[in-house]
C-alpha cells in the first residue's frame, strides 16, 4: 500500500568510447548479458546515479580484460530509463517472491539431482564476484512468472554491497551501490554522454 514506485532513473553503464559513441547516436544498443553469475539476472547493467563508478568499471576492465568487447578507451554512458514493472528487491513488498523463488530452485536442482550454484564471494586476483546462486534464484523467479501466466518484470534494481568498512565497526563499505538490470530494453529511453566523466 504504501511502496512506492520508481519511475525514472538515471543509469550508467561502463564501456568503451567507441560503444559509448555509437549507442548515444542510435547506431547499436547495449547488448544484454547473460553470465550465470550476473547477481540481478540477465539483462543491461547500470550504476544508478554513479557515472564515476561505471568509468572506474570501464578502466577495471582495461585492466583485467574479460570476454566480450575489449576496453580500448574506457567510458561512462549515461542512460535515462523508465524502471517499468520493477522488481525491486530493496524493497521488503518483493522479498516473499524471492524467497518463493529460492525454494523452487532447491526443488528444481534436487529432483535433478544437482547440487545448488554458489555466491562466490572471495576475490581473487582483482576479479569482481560471482553471484551465481543469487542469479540462479531470480532467473527461476521470472521463469515462475511466464509459467503462472504473470506479467514479466521489465527491470530488477539491488543494493550490492562492497568493499571495505568504512570505519571500524560499521556495516556500510565504501564501494556499496545500487544497480539496476534491465529486461526489457524498451525501458531506455535514450543514452547521453555525462558531463565531467572521462
Amino acid at each position: 500500500m504504501y511502496s512506492s514506485r520508481i519511475r525514472y532513473v538515471l543509469g550508467f553503464h561502463g564501456c568503451d568510447q567507441t560503444l559509448c559513441n555509437k549507442a548515444v547516436l542510435g547506431d547499436i544498443d547495449i547488448a544484454p548479458s547473460s553470465n550465470n553469475y550476473d547477481w540481478l539476472g540477465n539483462g543491461i547493467y547500470f550504476w544508478e546515479r554513479d557515472p564515476e563508478r561505471a568509468l572506474s568499471y570501464a578502466q577495471f576492465l582495461k585492466r583485467n580484460p574479460q570476454r566480450g568487447n575489449p576496453i580500448h578507451i574506457p567510458a561512462a554512458l549515461g542512460a535515462v530509463i523508465d524502471m517499468g514493472f520493477c522488481l525491486d528487491i530493496i524493497d521488503p513488498v518483493y522479498h516473499k517472491e524471492v524467497k518463493e523463488a529460492f525454494e523452487e530452485l532447491k526443488k528444481e536442482y534436487k529432483a535433478e539431482g544437482k547440487k545448488l550454484p554458489e555466491n562466490k564471494i572471495k576475490v581473487e586476483k582483482g576479479a569482481p564476484k560471482l553471484r551465481e546462486l543469487d542469479c540462479a534464484v531470480l532467473e527461476c523467479l521470472h521463469r515462475s512468472r511466464v509459467r503462472k501466466n504473470l506479467p514479466p518484470y521489465d527491470s530488477v534494481r539491488g543494493v550490492f554491497w562492497e568493499g571495505q568498512p568504512l570505519f571500524p565497526g560499521t556495516v556500510v563499505r565504501e564501494r556499496s551501490h545500487v544497480q539496476l538490470c534491465i529486461r526489457n530494453p524498451l525501458c531506455i529511453k535514450g543514452y547521453f554522454i555525462p558531463k565531467g566523466v572521462f
